[in-house]
């Protein structure tokens, strides 16, 4: 995913000058994004890590992993 952002900047009609200022600010993004990330993870293994035998649980888990950064960033840049 992350080339595919990043070459929609390296592909782009930006001149050179801007080329490199929007890949500077995706960089400070994505660390952001990344330390965010390890943050929600590292909180939801701490709090719940539900059993095999709990498929609800499970599934509503697994959803806010993957789809709770994914908000994050969406609200952070809109």
């Amino acid at each position: 995913m992350k080339t595919l952002i990043y070459n929609s900047i390296h592909f782009s009609f930006f001149d050179n000058k801007k080329k490199q200022e929007e890949l500077n600010k995706l960089d400070a993004r994505f660390e952001r994004f990344e330390v965010m990330i390890a943050d929600v993870v590292g909180t939801l293994n701490e709090t719940y890590i539900p059993s095999s035998d709990s498929s609800f649980k499970s599934a509503i888990w697994s959803f806010t992993i993957l789809y709770y950064p994914v908000y994050l960033l969406v609200k952070e840049n809109f």
